[in-house]
C-alpha cells in the first residue's frame, strides 16, 4: 500500500509537469496509468479522505489535460466524475475549505468544456457554481 502510493505521488507529479509545459497527450497517458492505482488505494480504505481527496484531484486533473489536448466531450465527462467525488467529500465536511476549492475548481473547468461545445447556459451554470462556493469561502475568510 505505501509502495503505491508512492508511485502515485510521481505519477501524478509527472502528469501536473507534462500538462504544464504543453503535453497533454503525454499527460492522459500518466493519468490513465495512474487511474488504477488510485481505485485500488480508495477501494482498500474507502473512508480515507485524503485518498478521495487525490482521487478527486486526479479525476479532476485528467478532465483538464483531456480538455487541454482538445477533447472537451471527454474532459467534460471526467470532470463530472471528479465533480461527484468532490461532492461527497464537502457533504463529509462541509466546512472544509480545501475540498469545496477543489469542487470549485472543477466546476471552472466544466464551464470551460460546456462553452467549448457552444453550451453557453450549460457554461455559465457550472461558473456560477463556482463563484456561488468562492463567496462563500471568501465571506468565512476574506483575508485568505
Amino acid at each position: 500500500m505505501a509502495l503505491q502510493n508512492k508511485v502515485l505521488e510521481v505519477q501524478l507529479t509527472v502528469g501536473d509537469l507534462q500538462r504544464q509545459v504543453g503535453d497533454p497527450r503525454s499527460a492522459i497517458a500518466t493519468y490513465t496509468k495512474a487511474m488504477p492505482v488510485m481505485e485500488a488505494l480508495t477501494r482498500r480504505d474507502p473512508a480515507n479522505t485524503t485518498w478521495q481527496r487525490l482521487r478527486g484531484n486526479l479525476e479532476s486533473d485528467f478532465g483538464f489535460a483531456l480538455l487541454d489536448g482538445g477533447d472537451y466531450k471527454a474532459g467534460l465527462e471526467q470532470l463530472g466524475v471528479a465533480i461527484e467525488t468532490q461532492q461527497a467529500l464537502v457533504s463529509r465536511d462541509p466546512q472544509s475549505t480545501t475540498w469545496q476549492g477543489d469542487l470549485s475548481r472543477s466546476y471552472t473547468r466544466a464551464g470551460d468544456a460546456q462553452l467549448a461545445l457552444g453550451e453557453i447556459d450549460r457554461g455559465i451554470a457550472q461558473y456560477q457554481l463556482a463563484l456561488d462556493i468562492r463567496q462563500k469561502l471568501v465571506a468565512k475568510d476574506a483575508k485568505s
